[in-house]
């Protein structure tokens, strides 16, 4: 019984020496460390969800049978929505959601357009695959959000550490994703990535929701895209530096 007791107390002292590790992998001692700890996971599993699905869409095109003078237009309509909710939730996220509220919309609405686009494919329907880029591309503003969370949440100087190990974590998210996404297809189907990446962002829904404190001051949150990929690191690159006086310093990460 005694064993059972130690053990029962070891874990929780185990989760705040990781917890502690993680904030001092980030760079910060602010009171708001394991909430940063939070965003950078949340964020890496979000690209990695996107790294398994994305390369994938041109095969699904051509074997839903996508015509050559249709497919500028399918391929362009995530951008296209991302034009219109890159204003229209920074204002949701500014004035009535909060930053956790809109993160939270994001996590959840790619969960239901990366499920949709899986169930669309196996059917058949090219036009619920382009719904589900509609969908996503509308509500996808992770990095945008994420990045005004942590410039809230740090001082300068901790903001360029956190924001250099969040860019490594999105490269490595990026480095191994499609190879994880192809292994998946290979092993299963073709529908199987958009799948689990639906259940990724409904995982990040959840963590999100019970870890992230309410934040409706959202003066500073910055309204650019995200671009789901290789945009989204350059938003983050594009912080980082603006941030990032003394060039000779490095990255870090």
């Amino acid at each position: 019984r005694a064993h059972a007791e130690n053990e029962g107390k070891g874990h929780p002292l185990l989760a705040a020496v990781m917890l502690d590790k993680l904030q001092h992998w980030l760079g910060t001692d602010s009171e708001h460390g394991r909430h940063l700890i939070v965003i950078v996971i949340a964020v890496f599993l979000d690209m990695l969800a996107v790294s398994f699905f994305v390369p994938l869409l041109p095969f699904y095109w051509k074997q839903l049978g996508v015509k050559p003078e249709l497919l500028g237009f399918v391929s362009s309509v995530y951008q296209l929505s991302q034009i219109v909710s890159g204003v229209v939730l920074g204002y949701v996220g500014d004035h009535i959601l909060g930053r956790k509220g809109v993160m939270l919309l994001s996590f959840v609405g790619s969960a239901v357009s990366y499920a949709l686009a899986a169930t669309s494919y196996k059917a058949g329907w090219v036009w619920g695959v382009v719904l589900s880029r509609v969908i996503v591309g509308l509500v996808k503003q992770t990095m945008t959000i994420s990045r005004a969370a942590i410039t809230s949440m740090t001082t300068e100087e901790e903001r360029i550490s956190v924001l250099s190990h969040l860019r490594a974590s999105l490269t490595f998210a990026f480095m191994i994703g499609p190879t994880i996404g192809g292994l998946i297809s290979k092993w299963f189907d073709k529908s199987m990535p958009a799948y689990i990446a639906s259940g990724i962002f409904v995982l990040n829904s959840v963590v999100l929701y019970f870890y992230l404190p309410e934040d409706k001051d959202a003066q500073k949150a910055a309204h650019v895209s995200d671009g789901e990929g290789k945009e989204s690191e350059k938003d983050v690159t594009k912080a980082e530096d603006d941030k990032q006086k003394p060039a000779s310093q490095g990255r870090g990460g």
